[in-house]
């Protein structure tokens, strides 16, 4: 499952390049991609953002601390 900050809060400051910006805005899309080129073949995109859904998820943009948080991708 990609969870990740959906495009309706994802911000960048002037310091990342326009091309950059416009094509990862979307870091659920960029994360699929990155996946797929890996060779993942089944990737579910929850459609769900890390930054709007505080009892669900944590996320270091909104709590503006460094947290703990995990995550494991293995291959069967």
């Amino acid at each position: 499952m990609v969870a990740a900050i959906g495009p309706c809060c994802f911000a960048v400051g002037p310091e990342v390049p326009l091309p950059v910006v416009e094509r990862k805005a979307d870091l659920w899309e960029a994360n699929r991609e990155q996946l797929a080129r890996a060779g993942v073949g089944q990737i579910w995109v929850a459609g769900r953002c890390t930054m709007c859904e505080p009892e669900q998820f944590y996320s270091f943009r909104r709590a503006k601390d460094t947290g703990r948080m995990v995550s494991a991708i293995g291959i069967r």
